[in-house]
Formats: structure tokens, C-alpha cells, sequence
């Protein structure tokens, strides 16, 4: 009995030693995952065709992303990769190839997805307000023979349009951001 006595008070010496050791571990690789996927790339992901679009990702399933040919804030899918190169493969319903894409993701970078050829065009849309400079031309569009974009850091609204600039010059004002989306050749690049 006083054998086991003496064992388990060995025991939790050892581990009152050690605790600290494991605790700090612990944090530093929490504090390393936290870190780590605050650098994953996001990707926005827009199906301009009519029917669900199946997302492989380096060759694993990843899941539909439905139709969205109109502007629709919540439109699409968002989703976080690790950085670097990926392949993003897309598959109709019926199983047929639709497209497939080798991007280089940078850590803490922005992208809209539009895969395949359609008649969807996107552009950035920036609006500044009161005494803010604007810090972008108004309307970029995005180059329609692509299909992956790399966007600004901030954006504020996703297939909304931005509230319209006041009259009022007082105030000191700011700057917001919008991806957008219509079919070529509508406004605004009729």
C-alpha cells in the first residue's frame, strides 16, 4: 500500500513538473493554427450557368455550388484555402467537364470564381463619400476572358450595389466597395 502511496505522489510531481511544459505547447500551437488560417486565401464562388456546379478541390470533392446569374447578396459560396497552388476542377450535374483552373492563391488574398464561359460579366464598383478621396476609378470591370480575379482587400458588398454618395461635404466620410454582376453587354458596359 505504501508502495502505491509513494507511486502516485511520484506521478503527480512528475506531472506538476511537466504541466507547464504541455500548457505552453498547447498555446503556442493554437496560437500557430489561429495565425496560420488567418492567411488563408478566401475564394468567392459565382456559378453563372443554369443548373448546380459540382467543386472538386486537388482532386477531393468539396461540394454544389447552385446557380447565380442574377445579383443576389448571397450569392455563391465562400470558402478558405491554404496558400498556394491549387487545382479547382468543375463538373455539370450530368458529371461533364465544365472547367478546371490552376490558381497560385497568396496568402491573404481575395477571389471571385466564375468558372466556365458565359454571358455574366463582373466589375468592382467603388463609391466615396463626403471628404473621402476616391482611392479607385468608380468602375472597373473585371476582364471577361478570365475566370478567377484577384480582388481588393476590402469588399463591402457582394452583388449589392453601395449606397449612393450625399451631397453633404462636412462630414469626413469614407470609402466602400462592391463586386458586382449583369450580363454583357447591360448597364453599366452597354
Amino acid at each position: 500500500m505504501a508502495k502505491l502511496q509513494r507511486l502516485r505522489t511520484a506521478l503527480v510531481e512528475r506531472w506538476q513538473r511537466h504541466r507547464r511544459v504541455a500548457l505552453a505547447l498547447a498555446a503556442v500551437t493554437l496560437l500557430g493554427a489561429l495565425l496560420w488560417a488567418g492567411r488563408a486565401p478566401t475564394l468567392r464562388l459565382i456559378n453563372p450557368h443554369g443548373e448546380p456546379v459540382l467543386l472538386l478541390i486537388d482532386g477531393k470533392e468539396w461540394g454544389w455550388i447552385p446557380p447565380s446569374s442574377t445579383e443576389t447578396p448571397g450569392a455563391g459560396r465562400s470558402l478558405r484555402l491554404a496558400p498556394g497552388l491549387h487545382k479547382l476542377t468543375f463538373r455539370s450535374a450530368s458529371g461533364a467537364p465544365l472547367d478546371e483552373l490552376q490558381p497560385d492563391l497568396y496568402p491573404n488574398g481575395h477571389y471571385l470564381v466564375a468558372p466556365g464561359e458565359s454571358d455574366q460579366c463582373f466589375w468592382i464598383e467603388h463609391t466615396a463619400y463626403g471628404q473621402a478621396q476616391p482611392q479607385a476609378p468608380p468602375l472597373r470591370k473585371l476582364p471577361p476572358e478570365q475566370r478567377i480575379w484577384a480582388l481588393p482587400d476590402e469588399v463591402d458588398a457582394w452583388f449589392f450595389p453601395t449606397p449612393p454618395p450625399s451631397s453633404d461635404r462636412r462630414s469626413s466620410g469614407g470609402t466602400r466597395t462592391a463586386v458586382r454582376q449583369s450580363r454583357c453587354g447591360f448597364e453599366p458596359w452597354r
